[in-house]
């Protein structure tokens, strides 16, 4: 009787250790066959391939509402595809560890058309989203993300210019290199001079050269925003036609260059000026006694420090107005028709050598008339022309 038992427990017992191997091993062959059959890092670099390609879509609808709502693309874009900076939701890059230097900022788009500058989620950097933009030879907006995981690049437009939103004509947006940014200019110093000279040429034909003032040392050794640029203190003779006229010009400020008065550009009768001001611009087309002021160092625009930045007076009629790196930052109608001046101009500081400015300069002009938006957007791209 114990016998029967024993046996029939034996026969009960659990699986053996060759049937438990074979389950294993079936198990383990349908897992590879699942995973295979998904692709799990394919499928997290499809879903980052969608959020590219929603990314680029985005610039591009916010660059063409800009456009329609402006009249001009923001500043800086050329047919050659050049990455974005990684500026997220700033509105400028002032006092930010961001370094759009050879990257386009389009802080301009922020908060308006966009909350925040989207960035590439796998190969984005602290300066550089990596995704790029372009104008091509059609006029139409050109974005990429060049570090598609799937695709080669996903893009939104076409760099030939078959596909886009073509939303203005070549020659009637800014950022582009088909603006006439050369007829009317009365001065053109473009700062490339040998550091022994003491005097600055004049690029634009009319022999108006400035000359470097004693007391301080003209250095060209610093990179410009285009070629070389200019540290020191000059002095001009130079007919600007006050019912019309156009003043063009970078800097790069030391840090507080401004926190007291400084100048850029200004006459000697005061009646012509751009300057620092307790941290802000003074900007001036004026007669008399200054009673034209278009910025009296109040306004909230600040000046710029350690940063190539890129300034332009226009004047036509009554009308004056300022912009920095092409954007307008102020205006008014009501000045003089127009009025009689010195005609002599200190250049990085007065003439007397009173005030004075600590920073550089580059690709200084002077234009016999009123520039447009979208030429002043070109100048503002910083290309030689």
């Amino acid at each position: 009787m114990i016998f029967k038992i024993l046996k029939k427990n034996n026969l009960q017992s659990g699986f053996t250790l060759l049937e438990i191997l074979l389950v294993v091993g079936i198990i383990a062959i349908l897992a590879g066959i699942v995973i295979v059959a998904i692709n799990p890092s394919r499928q997290l670099a499809t879903v980052r391939d969608t959020e590219r390609k929603s990314d680029i879509k985005q610039i591009s609808n916010a660059i063409t509402q800009y456009y329609i709502d402006k009249g001009y693309y923001p500043p800086g874009l050329t047919a050659t595809s050049t990455e974005i900076c990684n500026t997220g939701d700033l509105t400028t890059t002032e006092g930010s560890d961001i370094n759009c230097s050879g990257l386009i900022d389009l802080t301009p788009l922020i908060p308006v058309y966009l909350t925040a500058i989207p960035k590439d989620p796998g190969t984005a950097t602290v300066n550089s989203t990596h995704y790029k933009i372009a104008k091509n030879a059609s006029a139409n907006v050109y974005t990429e993300a060049t570090d598609a995981e799937i695709a080669p690049t996903i893009n939104v437009g076409s760099p030939s210019g078959v596909e886009g939103a073509n939303i203005a004509s070549s020659t009637d947006q800014g950022g582009g290199s088909s603006e006439d940014i050369t007829t009317g200019l009365i001065v053109h110093y473009k700062m490339n001079d040998d550091s022994a000279d003491t005097v600055i040429e004049d690029s634009s034909g009319n022999a108006n050269d400035a000359v470097c003032q004693p007391g301080n040392t003209q250095d060209y050794t610093q990179a410009g925003r285009i070629g070389k640029s200019l540290r020191a203190r000059s002095i001009a003779s130079i007919d600007i036609p006050t019912d019309e006229f156009s003043v063009s010009l970078w800097y790069k400020g030391d840090t507080g260059w401004g926190s007291v008065q400084q100048a850029l550009f200004y006459s000697t009768d005061g009646s012509i000026g751009i300057m620092g001001y307790q941290g802000k611009y003074g900007v001036f087309a004026t007669y008399g006694n200054g009673n034209y002021i278009l910025f009296d160092g109040q306004t909230n625009v600040n000046v710029k420090n350690n940063t190539w930045t890129h300034l332009v007076l226009v004047k036509s009629g009554t009308y004056g107005a300022v912009y920095e790196n092409g954007h307008l930052i102020g205006s008014r109608d009501d000045l003089p028709e127009s009025w009689s001046h010195s005609g002599v101009f200190g250049l990085g500081g007065m003439t007397d050598g009173q005030i004075t400015f600590s920073g550089s300069m580059d690709d200084f002009r002077v234009y016999d008339r009123a520039l447009t938006e979208p030429q002043i957007s070109a100048l503002a791209a910083g290309t030689e022309n």
